[in-house]
């Protein structure tokens, strides 16, 4: 369960790092999606760490 956690934070990070670039580069739809995409992901590594549990899929 670690490692999931681990590869959802590294997702997480490195999406968070290309909503910066986009920010700069005054991309604003795609920071903001990115930026969603690295919050719901870092939630869900979260959700993994505290209740060592898979996190439930949401439709």
């Amino acid at each position: 369960m670690q490692s999931d956690y681990t590869e959802w934070m590294l997702q997480a990070e490195t999406d968070l790092a290309e909503a910066k670039k986009a920010y700069d580069g005054k991309s604003w739809y795609v920071c903001a999606l990115l930026s969603q995409q690295a919050e719901e992901k870092a939630l869900k590594a979260l959700v993994m760490k505290h209740t060592k549990k898979l996190a439930p899929k949401i439709q």
